[in-house]
């Protein structure tokens, strides 16, 4: 994924903090480093993120807020949206969820998910060249 999910100032300073406050003294196992986490043992010891959404509360769990940036290099995926006002829900919050958008009923649905992550592209059909094809 490439997008962040963008947060008001004030919400992204509470979440910020409140996952500083988790791991302070090595809590989650990691070491902070700058604004990322050096993760020797996994993100399970990372807290789970609850989020509030039209009175339904979905659970945002460290394999989906932190990034790989590195061996063992994990960085936040959420980011502050200031000055504006506005949260924008980025792939970092849709990843390892099934997630469906009615626009013509103005709902979401969101599920959790077993998506499969690759570390490479995936190698294509035999014959097949990995590369992008320019139509004309």
């Amino acid at each position: 994924w490439t997008t962040y999910t963008y947060l008001t100032a004030q919400v992204f300073m509470r979440l910020k903090t409140a996952v500083e406050n988790a791991c302070s003294n090595g809590a989650c196992g990691a070491k902070k480093q700058h604004n990322c986490w050096i993760v020797q043992s996994g993100l399970e010891r990372f807290p789970t993120i609850s989020l509030k959404l039209a009175g339904v509360e979905l659970a945002w769990h460290p394999r989906s807020y932190l990034y790989r940036k590195g061996t063992h290099t994990w960085c936040p995926g959420y980011a502050s949206n200031a000055p504006a006002p506005e949260t924008v829900l980025g792939a970092t919050w849709m990843v390892h969820s099934d997630v469906i958008f009615d626009v013509g009923g103005a709902r979401l649905g969101v599920a959790p998910a077993r998506c499969p992550e690759y570390r490479q592209r995936p190698q294509g059909p035999v014959g097949e060249r990995n590369e992008p094809r320019v139509a004309g």
